[in-house]
């Protein structure tokens, strides 16, 4: 005799689940510094581009699969804080360092809001910028003065130019070339801050090409410290 005929069992579901189904769920979505991050085995340039798969949720909110859009609101309220803590503590290291012009800065806390544009939101980047400066505007004592309201307009320019080129991008633009829009936009919108209070703008004018090359160095130096944030965290 033979065994009876046995129904068709279901096909094993394999240990990567929903991941077969979207290749695009549970995987790292890390923009690069284009010519800037090196590969400690090989010595070659890592060259990943700002992952096109990025969602775009409601509110402008763009994360990569799995992160932001599943954080609970006490959670994102305490990074919140911590970006913004850290951002602070950035600028208040910078703040002794000597300048070629009054108001230029290295602007290195913009790492930590280029990482949080393309991780979480360009909101909470946004609210980074203003809680950063009213953090290093109380530890430094000028808060509401024009210095400080001169370093909130460059954030939120420098954040409002790198969320256009993180979203126009379409991938091609790598992190150097982000940071360095972000620090041509802070630069500008500086100057052009001091322009309007000064009422003389051509020869604050003048130093636009100046600052314009010393914003690639800096673009440049931001990016580094980003690579690394999107290097070390996984997503």
């Amino acid at each position: 005799m033979t065994a009876p005929d046995r129904p068709d069992r279901p096909a094993a579901h394999s240990p990567a689940g929903p991941a077969e189904a979207n290749p695009g769920i549970g995987r790292e979505a890390r923009p690069s510094l284009a010519g800037a991050g090196v590969d400690g085995t090989t010595g070659t340039a890592v060259v990943v581009a700002v992952p096109p798969s990025a969602g775009t949720l409601p509110l402008g909110w763009t994360a990569a699969p799995g992160e932001g859009a599943n954080r609970r609101p006490l959670r994102l309220l305490a990074l919140l804080g911590m970006l913004s803590a850290a951002a602070a503590a950035l600028q208040i290291l910078e703040a002794p360092l000597p300048r070629l012009v009054p108001w230029l800065k290295p602007g290195l806390a913009n790492a930590l809001v280029l990482f949080a544009i393309v991780r979480i939101s360009p909101w909470f980047a946004a609210g980074i910028v203003v809680f950063r400066s009213l953090l290093a505007g109380l530890a430094l004592g000028l808060l509401f003065s024009p210095a400080h309201l001169l370093g909130l307009a460059g954030g939120l320019a420098a954040a409002a130019t790198m969320t256009l080129a993180v979203r126009l991008g379409h991938g091609w633009l790598g992190l150097a070339g982000i940071s360095i829009l972000g620090a041509v936009a802070h630069n500008l919108a500086q100057l052009g801050t001091v322009g309007l209070w000064a009422g003389q703008a051509l020869p604050l004018w003048f130093h636009l090409v100046v600052m314009v090359w010393l914003s690639i160095p800096s673009g440049l130096l931001v990016a580094g410290i980003a690579f690394e944030l999107f290097r070390r965290t996984t997503a």
